[in-house]
Formats: structure tokens, C-alpha cells, sequence
């Protein structure tokens, strides 16, 4: 089996789920499995900076919904660098994966993007996140991400993500003329 993919199972009355997952996500899903009952103050599958975080001042913690809203961001790339923000400055943990992201746009109970692929890839293009070298499939938030972030996404900073041909290319109007 890959190390870095572990295998969960729930099943119970009515429902039987498996499937293979990132072992970056284990310690989160333990959290939500006993959330109802206690908090886990260590994780018993050795350290991956979730636990530490959480679990210690969980109700001091702002929540991913909380985050967003502090930041207010207004389209998709922009809501994408927020969750990713989210991940460095309350979880702490320096990388993230994109399917990370999906997943916080669900727990924010945010409309998730129709392409997230091609609205993560603008991100990548905008010089906001990129790809981390030393973790594969795992991406960080530039300098100019930071910055982008913590002034609140200033216009002088998203007209250059606009410059980005993303998307569904406009009709030219010549075109339209001649038929």
C-alpha cells in the first residue's frame, strides 16, 4: 500500500462507504469522528500539524466560514487564495493540496466553483500559490499571495489576474457582423 494514502471505512445502518484517501486528511476526519464525543489531544497516526493546532484552543479558533467572511473575497481565484490563507494562518501548516481546498469550500458551506481546476489554475498563473517542490501534488501561497491576501485584495493586484485569458473565450463582434 502507499504510505501516503490510507483506506477508511464507515459503515453502519443504512450506509457502507470505502474508499483511499490522502493520510494529510486522516487527522481531520478523526476530529470530525469524535468531535461529538471528546477532542483528540494527540494523533495516533504521528504528527501532520493538524492536531497540534486544533485541538488545544478549538474554541479560540476561527472558523474557515469566519475567515472568509473577515476577507471578503469576491470571485472564485480570490475565495481559493482566502481557503488557502485559511490553511497557513489558522491551521499553520505551511502546504496544502487542492483537493484541500474542495473540501473547505464545503465545510464554509461556499458555492463551489463549476471549474475548480481551471479557477485553481488562474490562481497558479496570477503568481498567488505554487506548486510545492519538496511535496508532490502539495502547493504554498507565494509572497504575493500573502500580500495580496492581507491587503485585502487590492485592485491594483486583481487587474493583473484579469489580464488572464481563463475560461470561456469572448466572441469577437466582426464575426458576428459578417454572418
Amino acid at each position: 500500500m502507499n504510505d501516503k494514502k490510507i483506506t477508511i471505512k464507515i459503515s453502519g445502518e443504512g450506509i457502507s462507504f470505502e474508499d483511499t484517501i490522502d493520510k494529510i486528511l486522516v487527522p481531520q476526519i478523526i476530529n470530525i469522528c469524535v468531535s461529538q464525543h471528546k477532542k483528540v489531544e494527540k494523533n495516533p497516526f504521528g504528527d501532520f500539524g493538524f492536531f497540534d493546532n486544533h485541538s488545544k484552543n478549538s474554541k479560540k479558533q476561527e472558523s474557515v466560514a469566519e475567515y472568509i467572511q473577515r476577507h471578503n473575497p469576491k470571485r472564485n481565484p480570490d475565495k481559493i487564495l482566502t481557503i488557502a490563507g485559511y490553511i497557513k494562518d489558522i491551521q499553520k501548516r505551511d502546504s496544502f493540496f487542492q483537493n484541500e481546498i474542495k473540501s473547505l469550500f464545503r465545510e464554509a458551506r461556499e458555492i463551489l466553483p463549476a471549474n475548480l481546476t481551471r479557477d485553481f489554475n488562474w490562481v497558479i498563473a496570477s503568481g498567488w500559490v505554487n506548486h510545492d517542490s519538496e511535496k508532490k501534488g502539495a502547493y504554498y501561497i507565494t509572497n504575493t499571495g500573502v500580500k495580496v491576501l492581507e491587503e485585502g485584495f487590492p485592485e491594483n493586484l486583481i487587474e493583473k489576474s484579469r489580464n488572464k485569458s481563463y475560461g470561456r473565450k469572448k466572441s469577437n463582434d466582426n464575426t458576428k457582423k459578417n454572418k
